[in-house]
């Protein structure tokens, strides 16, 4: 958990337990109380957690509006020069594994060659998309020049891919401003696999790349789970 966002958690947690003890009205007012202090990029897995509670509490436009602030605050956080690599998530592989949850692994590479700076505006804009159609607690990070590893955590295969399925089409759907591309946009193709009791993370990866060579031999600009031989 980032330290910034921990002296707000007991403020959190006093609107989670209004609304266990059935005092709607109180909870409403804490998360109210709780909207000015929303405001540094750190706090967007929080400015989620409150739009869910308000939504519970039946405020469906204060839902919104912190849901919208979670996206606000999402893109905000993300840069290519912040995204982790694949060493932080096998430092953290023992632990995932020992929660026992379904988990999905996803590759997404750009289907367009790309080069240089206009490799890095577009892989950047392409984080701030997928995170956009993910959650707060999944995780992305920067796997080779030009290719981004999804962890898409308690999550079975079938819902991973239609959230595979949104980020390839809110992809193709952009109009990637401020960037020179080829006449048609940019498309990427995704593969994806998911968690097979604790199974090592290369054998993830590993189905997830042949889901990933599968969508380019498909045609691109589509997603597929990987199968391995044998």
């Amino acid at each position: 958990m980032d330290e910034r966002i921990k002296p707000l958690l007991p403020a959190v947690q006093a609107a989670e337990l209004s609304a266990l003890e059935g005092d709607v009205a109180a909870a409403l007012a804490q998360i109210r109380a709780m909207l000015p202090q929303l405001q540094d990029a750190a706090a967007a897995p929080l400015a989620e957690r409150l739009s869910t509670l308000a939504e519970r509490c039946g405020d469906f436009e204060l839902a919104l509006r912190l849901y919208q602030a979670f996206h606000r605050l999402g893109r905000e956080a993300w840069s290519l020069g912040s995204l982790s690599e694949r060493p932080a998530l096998e430092a953290r592989w023992p632990s995932l594994l020992q929660a026992g949850r379904p988990l999905c692994l996803a590759l997404l590479a750009p289907d367009q060659p790309l080069a240089g700076e206009t490799l890095e505006a577009a892989l950047l804009q392409m984080v701030q998309l997928q995170r956009g159609q993910c959650r707060a607690h999944d995780l992305t990070l920067r796997h080779e020049p030009d290719r981004l590893l999804l962890v898409l955590l308690d999550i079975e295969l079938s819902a991973a891919r239609q959230a595979c399925e949104r980020v390839r089409r809110v992809i193709q759907a952009h109009d990637w401003p401020g960037l020179a591309v080829a006449p048609g946009g940019l498309s990427v193709s995704i593969g994806l696999s998911a968690l097979r009791g604790a199974e090592a993370l290369d054998k993830l990866q590993a189905r997830a790349e042949a889901g990933l060579q599968a969508a380019r031999r498909e045609g691109r600009n589509c997603v597929r789970a990987g199968l391995l031989p044998g």
